[in-house]
């Protein structure tokens, strides 16, 4: 309702391994492509759930830049602190 196609919508997001789900409902629903930019902490193996999801993190650059032109950027998260 908020946002336009035109505008610059930049997210980063650090969500703790829940990344997956709403990325997947995102590129599923097209509401990737209303990003400009997207800078990502994944957390591939801090989680146990996520533990098989570490190679998604290598393509999400590539699953929203090439069909939208978003441009993203992923920093992997993958030791506790």
């Amino acid at each position: 309702e908020h946002l336009r196609l035109e505008d610059y919508n930049y997210v980063s997001m650090d969500i703790e391994g829940a990344e997956y789900r709403v990325l997947r409902r995102m590129t599923q629903t097209g509401m990737a492509c209303w990003l400009s930019e997207l800078h990502v902490e994944t957390h591939a193996l801090y989680a146990e759930e996520n533990w098989g999801k570490w190679g998604i993190d290598a393509i999400i650059p590539w699953l929203v830049s090439g069909p939208c032109g978003v441009h993203a950027q992923v920093y992997a998260h993958y030791w506790r602190d």
